[in-house]
């Protein structure tokens, strides 16, 4: 389906800035998916937890869009995100 006119002036004017310090997490598994993230510096990584260590499934830059999948379809989400 398409997303009405309505939703995306939403996006566009309720936007906010976060900043982030190097370690800060975004968010865990399972946490509800409230928020979509731009990253705008830095590097934002992408892990999951396998035998009690991180695994880093990738690494997001400037640019990168984090949430989105699961802020559109109402879902959790399946891994971490730290800065």
């Amino acid at each position: 389906s398409e997303v009405t006119d309505d939703a995306l002036h939403d996006l566009m004017y309720n936007f906010s800035l976060k900043h982030c310090q190097e370690g800060d997490i975004v968010f865990t598994p399972g946490s509800e998916t409230k928020t979509l993230y731009f990253v705008m510096d830095g590097i934002v990584e992408i892990f999951a937890e396998f035998e009690g260590h991180p695994f880093v499934i990738e690494h997001l830059h400037r640019g990168s869009i984090i949430n989105y999948r699961n802020w559109f379809i109402d879902e959790h989400n399946m891994v971490s995100a730290r800065f």
